[in-house]
C-alpha cells in the first residue's frame, strides 16, 4: 500500500509537532498547577477552536486533521503517563498566507493572546505565526506548507492530570 504524499506529509508534521510538544510543553508533576481534567473535554476544546480559527480565516475548511493526546515531560525530563496534553493539527487550504495569518494575527491580539512567534518565511507571503492563550490553556500555531498550498494549524493544551474513572 503506497501512503499519499499529502499523509506522508501530516505524519511528518505530526512527528514534528510531538517533538516540539515535548520541548516546549513542560510541566512539573510535583505542581498544582496540573488540573485534572477529562481528556475527551480536552479534545473537544481543542477541536472547537480548530473550528474557530476556520471562522476567523474564512473561505476554507480543516482537512487531514489527527487530534491526540502525549505525555507532557516534566522539568527534569520526566514522564507520566497519567501528565498529557491533547494536541490537533490540522492542514487548510488557503491562497494568500498573508492574508490569513493576517486575520489570526489580528483576532488573537484582540482576544488577548500572547504572540510567541511572528515571522516570514518564504517569498510570497508564507509565514509562521504562533500564540499563547490568555488563561494559558491553550496554545496555537499556523504555518505556512511547501509548496504553499496549505496552511497547517496546530493547537495544544496545557498538561493536565487526566482524570481517572469511576
Amino acid at each position: 500500500m503506497t501512503i499519499p504524499p499529502v499523509r506522508q506529509k501530516l505524519a511528518a508534521a505530526t512527528a514534528a509537532c510531538l517533538f516540539l510538544l515535548g520541548a516546549t510543553v513542560g510541566c512539573d508533576k510535583g505542581s498544582d498547577d496540573v488540573q485534572t481534567r477529562n481528556a475527551d473535554d480536552v479534545a473537544r476544546e481543542v477541536q472547537q477552536y480548530a473550528d474557530q480559527v476556520v471562522t476567523i480565516i474564512g473561505d476554507t475548511k480543516l482537512t487531514n486533521g489527527v487530534v491526540d493526546t502525549s505525555p507532557c515531560e516534566g522539568k527534569r525530563g520526566e514522564t507520566d503517563g497519567d501528565i498529557r496534553t491533547t494536541y490537533g493539527i490540522y492542514q487548510l487550504p488557503v491562497s494568500d498566507h498573508a492574508a490569513a495569518i493576517g486575520r489570526l494575527r489580528q483576532a488573537w491580539n484582540a482576544a488577548g493572546w500572547r504572540i510567541t512567534d511572528d515571522r516570514t518565511v518564504g517569498q510570497r507571503g508564507e509565514g509562521v505565526l504562533a500564540a499563547e492563550a490568555p488563561n494559558g490553556g491553550l496554545n496555537a500555531s499556523i504555518t505556512s506548507t511547501t509548496p504553499p498550498t496549505h496552511v497547517k494549524l496546530s493547537i495544544y493544551s496545557a498538561c493536565y492530570q487526566t482524570a481517572k474513572a469511576g
